[in-house]
């Protein structure tokens, strides 16, 4: 999206609503990019944030229960989704998806994935 200058900036009323949208954007998407480190991993706060959506035991994926099992065991692994945010362009909702041994602290990161839509989680 271009910036707020290209538009005119603030001193052309007619052009708020667009420097508006604008600010919306850029504040969605370093909300986003504080989600990551350089490397694509999720930060430390972002997973500090997250919240458990489902028990390691109730996965029924083979290959990562033969993982959690060889990892610490199935009990002490879950499934994790991130805080939602704003879609930059406020297009919709994002969360991410990850597995993480609650004793290690180890994530997973095998079928990481951004979830896009939904409301709150129940």
């Amino acid at each position: 999206m271009p910036s707020g200058a290209a538009y005119g900036g603030a001193s052309n009323a007619a052009n708020g609503v667009r420097l508006g949208k604008q600010l919306e954007y850029e504040a969605d998407a370093a909300a986003a990019a504080k989600m990551f480190t350089k490397d694509g991993d999720l930060t430390t706060e972002t997973i500090a944030r997250s919240t458990k959506i489902q028990e390691g035991s109730k996965m029924g994926n083979t290959h990562l229960r033969e993982y959690f099992e060889e990892h610490g065991g199935i009990d002490q692994w879950g499934k994790y989704a991130t805080p939602r945010l704003n879609i930059p362009g406020r297009e919709g909702t994002f969360d991410i998806h990850f597995y993480r041994n609650e004793v290690s602290g180890e994530i997973y990161y095998y079928d990481y994935k951004v979830k896009l839509g939904g409301g709150q989680r129940r």
